[in-house]
């Protein structure tokens, strides 16, 4: 059930990177054909880039739903962290925008922290408190 959460938080944090980029593209496009008159909310619903961020935003919550469901929180989150990392890959091909080698640096690092958190925590799941144990909030 581990690796199925973690395959799960994975998809949720992929699509949560992916509708940003596509959000974010949609607004910058919108910017620039100038929907000042109307206002800048109806240029965005009518454009399927925003509309497919929106679904894939959707998306990605019922997969940390799932995530959630079959694996421990203290699992799901820091996965879910790596919507960072994707979030600059997707980032960078949409835009046409390569980051500095600093940028790099930073999030391999990040990745290597969380594997290592990951590898060395051993996160597991919590343990129901009976009077009998003497847990305080019990009590």
């Amino acid at each position: 059930m581990l690796a199925l959460s973690i395959c799960l938080a994975l998809l949720a944090a992929v699509g949560n990177a992916a509708a940003s980029v596509l959000q974010r593209r949609a607004a910058a496009d919108t910017g620039r054909v100038g929907t000042a008159v109307r206002g800048w909310w109806p240029g965005l619903v009518k454009r399927r880039v925003w509309v497919w961020g929106s679904v894939l935003l959707a998306l990605a919550g019922v997969f940390q739903a799932l995530a959630l469901a079959a694996g421990p929180l203290a699992v799901v989150q820091p996965v879910m962290s790596t919507e960072l990392l994707f979030t600059l890959v997707l980032g960078s091909l949409a835009f046409r925008r390569q980051p500095d080698r600093r940028t790099w640096w930073a999030f391999a690092g990040m990745a290597g922290g969380l594997a290592a958190f990951l590898a060395l925590a051993e996160p597991s799941g919590g343990r129901r408190c009976r009077r009998r144990t003497g847990c305080w909030w019990a009590r």
